[in-house]
């Protein structure tokens, strides 16, 4: 299988920071785990009252369908796939999910990778995006939950074939425009 890393971000449309959130985050680190650490997917979501910023690592086609669905939540609005690309090995060896606030510890990453207000990767290149999720996720808090569980290249799921040159076809859902001179 070749692995692939994906680097992207939305708008956060309706997941609250801080404590409010810190249920709701246990929850998407649950459905993170059950849905995707046995296909074979890992990797980060950190988030803040703004936006989610995501990396997911495996199966190019297995992690394209997730980011579609993912994408297609109500609570993300304006996604932006940043980086996509091969890689030889796993950075993220499970799931971490964590909320991206300000704390002594996360103020200073922030510094060291130049962000001056907060995670905001509208401002970001994709490497330091993905430098500083890397760093979010090894942060101790209360508001960072990890499940751990790959290896540095998991075995395709059982009962599942490996799908080998899969098209993936994505309709964009814009309105039309008429064309010229129609009524």
């Amino acid at each position: 299988m070749l692995l692939y890393r994906y680097v992207f971000y939305s708008e956060n449309s309706g997941l609250p920071g801080g404590r409010a959130g810190a249920e709701q985050v246990k929850d998407i680190l649950l459905a993170c785990s059950r849905n995707t650490l046995a296909s074979g997917l890992s990797g980060a979501l950190v988030f803040n009252e703004r936006y989610f910023v995501q990396i997911m690592e495996g199966d190019r086609a297995l992690a394209s369908r997730t980011i579609l669905s993912v994408v297609s939540d109500p609570r993300h609005r304006n996604a932006v796939l940043v980086r996509a690309y091969p890689v030889g090995e796993r950075r993220f060896l499970g799931w971490t999910v964590g909320y991206a606030g300000h704390t002594e510890a996360i103020d200073a990453l922030y510094m060291r990778h130049g962000v001056m207000a907060g995670l905001d990767p509208t401002r970001m290149n994709a490497e330091s995006i993905e430098n500083l999720v890397a760093d979010l996720v090894e942060v101790k808090s209360p508001f960072i939950v990890r499940k751990k569980g790959i290896g540095s290249e998991p075995a395709p799921p059982a009962g599942r074939p490996e799908i080998q040159g899969e098209v993936i076809r994505v309709r964009a859902a814009m309105p039309l425009k008429p064309p010229a001179g129609a009524v």
